[in-house]
């Protein structure tokens, strides 16, 4: 699995307690499930997936808001989700999923259930806007943040809109008021989705968007309540 990285460090992140003996949280990439025996998957999976460092499909699934492992694959197959793969007792490997690949999964399932745009779709739309964009749209820095300590200082504030206009096009929010066109001729349901790039590079302000669309579809990440973060401070014992 190639991990993400931005400006802040590793986006991949699974979370791991430091000591047996402490609350806090350590944030590593995903070469650490690919680091563990398959013994020591096999005593990990006794414990909780925020101690643990990562998650199988099924508790992915719980976790994150999505219903089928089919589902998965698809998400994966649009690139927005990436499985690593960790060793079986018995032999073998099967796909594990560390902590941004749970958080990229519950902004789909969290946007879906806004929108009622297909998950699929989604899954496309939020890989042309990019992790970097969503990550900061999301305020992932500070939601994590949080999980280990009351957040000091204001939220991050970030571009977090996307719009979809006409059906058609796709933009996502570059500057406060303005907005890059990520998608054109994007087909959002039935049984072709797809979500081309655009043809240019296009910027323009929601004034001017707002003028020349007959139908505008708002969503902003920033207001996403995504419950596995109150899930995993309360796995933590943090309070």
């Amino acid at each position: 699995m190639k991990a993400r990285q931005v400006a802040s460090g590793w986006i991949g992140y699974c979370l791991y307690p430091m000591t047996m003996s402490t609350d806090h949280v350590a944030l590593f990439s995903a070469q650490r499930v690919r680091a563990h025996t398959s013994d020591e998957v096999a005593a990990l999976e006794r414990l909780q997936p925020s101690r643990r460092g990562f998650w199988t499909d099924a508790e992915l699934l719980q976790d994150s808001g999505l219903k089928s492992v089919a589902i998965l694959k698809k998400l994966a197959g649009t690139r927005w989700l990436m499985p690593d793969h960790g060793p079986l007792p018995e032999g073998g490997r099967r796909r594990l999923w560390v902590f941004g690949e749970v958080v990229r999964a519950a902004v789909v399932s969290e946007v879906t259930s806004r929108t009622s745009i297909p998950l699929i779709a989604v899954g496309m739309i939020l890989n042309r806007a990019g992790f970097t964009w969503v990550n900061h749209a999301i305020a992932l820095n500070s939601r994590i943040e949080a999980l280990v300590a009351e957040p000091v200082g204001n939220k991050e504030s970030a571009p977090s809109r996307l719009l979809v206009l006409d059906g058609q096009e796709v933009w996502a929010e570059s500057a406060p008021g303005r907005f890059r066109l990520i998608s054109a001729k994007a087909v959002l349901g039935g049984q072709a989705i797809r979500v081309p790039p655009p043809p240019r590079s296009v910027e323009a302000a929601l004034e001017r968007l707002n003028d020349g669309a007959v139908s505008i579809h708002a969503v902003n990440l920033a207001n996403l309540n995504i419950p596995l973060f109150g899930q995993l401070r309360e796995q933590l014992s943090i309070t």
